[in-house]
Formats: C-alpha cells, sequence, structure tokens
C-alpha cells in the first residue's frame, strides 16, 4: 500500500482556505481513480503546546505507485493537483506532498 501526504501551512485567509477545501477540494480528491482510502485532519498543535507546523495534512491511499501516478494522470488527478496548488496559492498557505510506503503489520 502507497499512500500521497499533502501538507497545508496554515493559511492566512483560514476560513476561505477550509470553505473550498471541504466543499471542492474535497470532492476533487475523492473522485480520483484508484484512491483506496482517504483521511484528512486539521492541525491542533504540537505535544509540548507550539502551534502545529501544519494546519491540515490528507492522506491518500492507493494499491501502488502506479496507482499513484494513474491517479494523477487523470483528468480527476489533474484538477484535484490544479485545485490544491491553487488554493494554497489564493489563501497564502503552502503545500508540501510526500508519498511513502504503508507499513502493514
Amino acid at each position: 500500500m502507497m499512500k500521497l501526504t499533502a501538507f497545508y501551512t496554515a493559511p492566512s485567509d483560514a476560513a476561505a482556505f477550509e470553505e473550498h477545501y471541504v466543499a471542492v477540494h474535497l470532492p476533487l480528491a475523492a473522485a480520483m481513480p484508484g484512491l483506496v482510502r482517504m483521511e484528512t485532519a486539521r492541525g491542533t498543535g504540537t505535544p509540548d503546546g507550539r502551534p502545529a507546523p501544519y494546519s491540515r495534512t490528507a492522506d491518500l491511499y492507493f494499491a501502488s505507485s502506479d496507482a499513484i501516478q494513474a491517479a494523477f494522470a487523470s483528468d480527476a488527478g489533474r484538477a484535484t493537483a490544479r485545485d490544491a496548488a491553487q488554493l494554497a496559492k489564493r489563501t497564502g498557505s503552502t503545500l508540501t506532498l510526500m508519498i511513502s510506503e504503508v507499513d502493514e503489520a
């Protein structure tokens, strides 16, 4: 199992970010072919009480690296990637993406 994790830093316009993220971006991501599971979360802080380094994270799970590549090559994947970049830029956030192999227990 492979996953793509998106890390968004705190936007300067949090309300606009959240409104678009929930109403527009999440449905786009959910439509990506080959998506097995998706988890999203809002950062609330660190264990030592500092602000969270990221305001939002999203984990998108796929069966393989090839499935991730195919998903992002699709119309839905291109729309999702474009929307993510535009959302971050428009609301003053930054976006970092990481692909990782999930440890199976």
